[in-house]
């Protein structure tokens, strides 16, 4: 009998204020995760709205956005142009005959996805 009481002590929850304002600063570090979370998910949608946007001429060499098109268009080069050009400034392309490889866009992609798994250890 005596040892269930002893068993049944240790799974309450401590009640102490120490214990509560921890609870608090995890809660609080928690929803920070989640917020930076769902800004680095929107970060990978905008990084393949660029991806379409780059094949888009490949395929149709006379296509331009027009209006609101040219305004997102707009907006996904603006936000997605400088981690891309700082991977490009320490990653020179990879020349393959007359074809180089960019990696830029390939290393920007894989520090998100990875930053997006460091963070979701906090969630």
């Amino acid at each position: 009998m005596a040892a269930s009481r002893t068993q049944t002590r240790r799974l309450r929850p401590s009640t102490s204020p120490e214990s509560q304002s921890f609870f608090k600063v995890v809660a609080v570090v928690s929803w920070i995760a989640s917020i930076v979370h769902l800004v680095l998910l929107i970060y990978i949608f905008v990084l393949f709205a660029r991806l379409i946007l780059d094949y888009i001429p490949l395929f149709n060499r006379g296509w331009r956005p027009k209006g609101a098109g040219l305004i997102a268009a707009e907006v996904v080069y603006t936000v997605t142009d400088p981690p891309i050009k700082l991977f490009r400034r320490f990653i020179p392309p990879l020349r393959i005959g007359t074809l180089s490889l960019d990696f830029g866009f390939t290393f920007t992609m894989l520090a998100v996805l990875i930053l997006m798994a460091i963070v979701r250890q906090f969630i």
